[in-house]
């Protein structure tokens, strides 16, 4: 069903086929990860009486999280941490496509309902999106560990809420928050070919909240219109 809502979406290009495909993928998402942990729960039970199993996951995981030493791109090779860094960045901004468009500075002066600048976030929005991080999440740019953000976020919800509103009437999305650390992923095939990999960015946690409540209100913004 999933390939078949993205396949809809990609002919249509429709916002209401695009909100299936959403729905898809999140009820794909929670399937996996409540197999995943079922899965980690029968390791952990039977642990004693199969070791072989435990130690078996553990090799794959070790196996698919390690990058050799040596990569390859277009008869290019790497020799060190630095030329491959430099492998993956020329790889990974080959696959975009710059836009030269010209970009206005953003106006919410007469905001409508459809805009950015009419969205009020709420400290119970602040406070659903911080439950939504994960304890054991990595830190990004900003080097604040979401453990952290999570244990204190009674005293955040105020202070986040007044820079993510003023963020919103202003139409301004600090420079910063931008940034990301770049992460290649192993996808399949010969590990040291470089076009074996996808990138993944991980932004900085207070970053990430503002994502994750505009992306809620968009979202219900596309289903109510």
């Amino acid at each position: 069903e999933k390939r078949f809502r993205h396949f809809l979406w990609k002919s249509t290009k429709n916002d209401s086929d695009y909100v299936q495909f959403q729905r898809v993928c999140a009820m794909c998402m929670r399937k996996s990860r409540e197999l995943h942990k079922l899965y980690i729960n029968r390791i952990e039970v039977n642990i004693k009486r199969n070791v072989k199993v435990c130690w078996s996951y553990v090799n794959k995981i070790r196996s698919r999280d390690c990058i050799p030493s040596s990569l390859r791109l277009d008869g290019e090779c790497s020799d060190s941490l630095l030329s491959s860094s430099n492998l993956f960045a020329n790889h990974f901004s080959s696959v975009y496509k710059k836009d030269d468009t010209v970009i206005l500075p953003p106006s919410y002066s007469s905001p409508g309902s459809g805009s950015l600048g009419a969205f009020y976030i709420s400290k119970l929005d602040i406070e659903n999106a911080i439950k939504k991080l994960k304890p054991t999440g990595s830190m990004g740019p900003d080097n604040i560990h979401p453990l952290f953000v999570i244990s204190c976020c009674g005293f955040l919800v105020k202070p986040l809420g007044a820079l993510f509103n003023d963020s919103l009437r202003h139409g301004t999305f600090p420079l910063f928050w931008k940034s990301a650390y770049v992460t290649p992923i192993f996808k399949s095939g010969d590990a040291s070919d470089v076009r074996n990999y996808r990138s993944i960015s991980i932004i900085g946690v207070i970053a990430k909240v503002f994502d994750s409540i505009i992306t809620d209100k968009l979202y219900c913004l596309a289903v109510n219109k």
